[in-house]
């Protein structure tokens, strides 16, 4: 993680600044919300991949969305809030 860069930063953030962006996301929006969240951003970025051609990535792509959506909805049911 600590070698990730992310859109509007200066650099990379440290695993604690994630975990606490995380916790300020947790603050108005369920676990289960921001994996599914998370799982557009790879719905998006499997877009990408078919547009290009890229037929594994494609199905790489597909299945950590859909594990993604159905994880957010255990997490919640589980720990809605």
């Amino acid at each position: 993680m600590k070698d990730q860069k992310h859109i509007g930063d200066s650099g990379p953030l440290t695993d604690e600044q994630a975990k606490q962006r995380l916790i300020e996301l947790l603050r108005s929006n369920t676990a289960g919300s921001i994996l599914h969240l998370l799982a557009q951003v790879y719905q998006d970025l499997t877009k990408k991949a078919q547009a290009n051609g890229f037929d594994r990535r494609v199905e790489q792509l597909t299945l950590v969305e859909a594990t993604l959506i159905v994880v957010g909805y255990g997490v919640d049911a589980v720990c809605p809030d």
